[in-house]
């Protein structure tokens, strides 16, 4: 009966054992295909952050007519934004998150979020583009649908997340108005799948993702509108 009963228990441990190793392999194969990808986006593989780098003046493809206006009048400015960004704002700031889910494919799925505010002294006043305490690598000009913006940009990486920061300024009603990108994602699609020609795959598409949110964010930038108020309404 004890013989019995050890190879019952034997069976039903190997039963649950392939059970769960058909379970891993079933996610595994799952992981390394894209059928995860939770929207079809566009296949340009136009890089258009590595345009920017080249160039001072930029023009958005994106379509802004249906965006909506977020419209400071205390602090004498409007902007738009697409309609699923979410939105946080209080009277000193304005924060539009993009949802990762819809603007990037698994599983390179960045956080990115844009922070306008507004302050007496513009930073790229005050820091050069060597200034190693802020990180800065850059201290810059661009145009974005003829508006010109002072530019500084930060970037980091650490155990195998990336990290960006770029300061957009500009000078109107006597303060500096600063509009901070901020991302974080991680470094590469060889840390979820092992399988070179998927991490090739999932780098280029995120590639692609990365531009088209890059297009969106200087569709933002270009939008941005100054108002003129009263003299010393607006305090940094």
């Amino acid at each position: 009966m004890k013989k019995f009963f050890s190879i019952f228990v034997i069976i039903v441990a190997l039963t649950i054992a392939g059970i769960v190793g058909y379970g891993a392999y079933d996610y595994v194969q799952d992981k390394n295909s894209l059928k995860f990808t939770p929207i079809p986006l566009s296949d340009s593989t136009k890089d258009i952050n590595e345009a920017s780098s080249t160039q001072n003046f930029v023009t958005s493809t994106a379509d802004t007519s249906k965006w909506k206006v977020y419209d400071n009048q205390e602090l004498g400015y409007s902007i738009k934004y697409p309609e699923d960004l979410i939105v946080n704002y209080d009277a000193l700031s304005l924060i539009l998150s993009f949802p990762k889910e819809k603007y990037f494919h698994w599983p390179l799925l960045d956080d990115v979020r844009l922070t306008l505010i507004s302050t007496s002294t513009c930073l790229s006043d005050i820091a050069s583009s060597s200034d190693q305490s802020l990180g800065l690598l850059s201290n810059s000009e661009i145009t974005v649908n003829n508006i010109k913006y002072k530019v500084l940009k930060s970037n980091g990486a650490a155990m195998g997340t990336i990290y960006k920061k770029d300061f957009y300024e500009i000078n109107g009603n006597n303060v500096c108005y600063t509009i901070t990108m901020d991302s974080k994602g991680t470094n590469g699609a060889s840390f979820y799948v092992d399988d070179s020609s998927l991490i090739k795959k999932y780098d280029n598409k995120h590639t692609v993702d990365t531009a088209q949110v890059t297009d969106v964010i200087y569709g933002i930038l270009g939008s941005f509108e100054i108002k003129i108020i009263e003299a010393g309404r607006v305090e940094g």
